[in-house]
């Protein structure tokens, strides 16, 4: 997910990203080491989504040495992206789950 409107990325692509969402079915390892990589190169935020366990893993505060915060998010919860996009995510509905209290 990038900042910005269409019009600003017509000549260039984006130079970085507010968020990377990764879906691992059979590459969780992988998507783990690339967090190193995302936290380097300023990523605010990194999710990698494990659809067989039915959770999120949240990776915030990106430093030389990797995410400073990690988070395990499951179904109920509601997931908030804290970057520069205000973005909510019901775990429950991405899951198909039945959503609690809405």
């Amino acid at each position: 997910v990038v900042v910005g409107t269409h019009e600003e990325y017509r000549e260039h692509h984006p130079t970085t990203a507010a968020l990377v969402i990764e879906v691992a079915v059979s590459s969780l390892e992988i998507d783990r080491v690339k967090a190193l990589i995302y936290a380097e190169a300023d990523v605010p935020e990194y999710w990698i989504v494990r659809p067989a366990e039915e959770l999120v893993e949240v990776y915030r505060h990106p430093t030389s040495a990797g995410y400073a915060e990690t988070t395990i998010m499951k179904s109920p919860d509601r997931l908030s992206g804290a970057g520069p996009m205000p973005l909510q995510l019901d775990l429950a509905a991405l899951f198909g789950a039945p959503a609690e209290n809405h």
